[in-house]
């Protein structure tokens, strides 16, 4: 599992079981992402929160200097 810092705004979908929403997240907000490759979760306050977001946005993110790849202890 590998861990983000989100360094510009970045957009995650998620579901609730009545609705779908986008939130966009600052880097001010404190959320780490972390990605198996398949899902992206958005950590805050020791809560894992799973997006429906592609896990290729990813990639983009990491090429396009909106999120940097972090060690495990640090996303603590």
């Amino acid at each position: 599992m590998k861990k983000y810092r989100i360094l510009k705004s970045v957009i995650l979908s998620f579901l609730t079981p009545q609705d779908q929403s986008d939130e966009i997240i600052e880097p001010k907000d404190g959320v780490i992402l972390e990605s198996d490759g398949r899902t992206i979760w958005a950590i805050k306050n020791r809560k894992r929160h799973e997006s429906i977001t592609v896990a290729h946005a990813i990639e983009y993110w990491l090429d396009i200097g909106a999120i940097i790849e972090i060690s495990s202890e640090e996303g603590q």
